[in-house]
């Protein structure tokens, strides 16, 4: 019994070392990744935004500065140079923005910079000027776009607001257009009857800035006057908080 023991003891221990001596196999699964990230972009529209004027006693110029797109047509920013307004005066100004990114964008703020002369005398004209200009009716709207870049329906339709003072545009507009978003391609437009729209004469959705006639007297202080007035739009990521 005694050797039998032995025996198996042995046999134990030599299956063992040849079980330790065996290779394993190994296989793997591999994830190759490739990230590219998306660009927000919102431009004017330079083909479309233009100043339209009837009156030959004032001048109106529109231009376009900043970025712009080299080639595309499109501009970060318009300047309008106005001369020789007086009270009964307008201006019209046709205005297009357009989401040229990969991304849908959401409004965030609007603001408006009034700059003046450093002169004190001339600075109180200004201040006369930008109390008496309106915007007399201000609509935005936004259209959905088919693959030649033509409008095909209107997406939705933003009244800001009816006379409007110069100095409270602003507020206005980021009354207004809270949670605004542009998809991709989508545009934006700024006018006054959506009814022009709906008829298809897209050329007469224009917004007006005027000095009104007022009474005898309204406006005195502000002959000889000049003011500047920045208007920025600023835009934001679809799911930026």
């Amino acid at each position: 019994m005694k050797k039998t023991k032995i025996l198996l003891a042995s046999l134990v221990a030599s299956i063992m070392l040849v079980g330790a001596g065996f290779a394993s196999w190994t296989d793997a699964l591999n994830i190759n990744n490739t990230v590219s990230t998306g660009n927000m972009k919102v431009n004017f529209d330079e083909n479309y935004c233009k100043v339209i004027n009837d009156n030959p006693l004032i001048s109106v110029e529109m231009n376009f500065e900043g970025d712009v797109e080299q080639g595309e047509n499109l501009a970060r920013e318009i300047s309008i140079e106005t001369m020789n307004m007086y009270p009964g005066s307008e201006y019209k100004v046709r205005t297009r923005v357009v989401n040229t990114g990969t991304i849908p964008v959401k409004f965030d703020n609007a603001k408006v910079k009034f700059v003046y002369p450093d002169e004190q005398e001339f600075r109180s004209k200004s201040v006369a000027l930008k109390k008496a200009l309106v915007i007399p009716y201000l609509r935005a709207v936004v259209y959905d776009l088919d693959e030649n870049g033509n409008k095909i329906q209107v997406y939705r339709s933003i009244n800001i607001g009816q006379d409007i003072p110069l100095n409270e545009l602003a507020d206005s507009i980021n009354t207004a257009m809270t949670g605004v978003e542009l998809e991709e391609g989508q545009i934006v437009e700024f006018g006054e009857d959506i009814e022009d729209i709906e008829a298809g004469d897209f050329n007469k959705f224009v917004y007006r800035v005027e000095f009104p006639v007022g009474e005898i007297g309204q406006y005195q202080k502000a002959q000889n006057a000049e003011l500047g007035f920045d208007i920025t739009l600023n835009w934001k990521q679809f799911n930026a908080q």
